[in-house]
């Protein structure tokens, strides 16, 4: 549901999933909102710096700003490039790409 995904317009929300994820920690947060761990991207969270996984807390901040409606649930979506980064970035958010690091450091 691209067009779900588009409604999300708080950065407010955004950083109300955020700030959740780090209180309850990764594996909870994931665990009880039905989302698989990023694979390609994370966003950080410019509070304390701690990288997020970008598509549950796209999810779970459109649960914040639409309360009635609820968190948006994995299927629900695409993540990555084309929908969920765009989406963070477009708020004022870092998105980060993590897996293959070609760098000598």
């Amino acid at each position: 549901m691209a067009s779900e995904l588009s409604r999300l317009q708080s950065p407010f929300a955004v950083q109300t999933a955020l700030d959740e994820f780090s209180k309850l920690g990764r594996t909870a947060f994931l665990f009880r909102y039905g989302f698989s761990k990023s694979r390609d991207f994370m966003v950080r969270n410019p509070v304390n710096r701690e990288l997020c996984d970008s598509k549950a807390i796209v999810g779970v901040a459109f649960g914040f700003q639409y309360p009635t409606e609820g968190p948006l649930k994995p299927a629900d979506f695409s993540g990555g490039e084309a929908t969920v980064n765009p989406k963070l970035q477009s708020l004022g958010f870092e998105v980060v790409r993590i897996g293959e690091d070609w760098s000598q450091q």
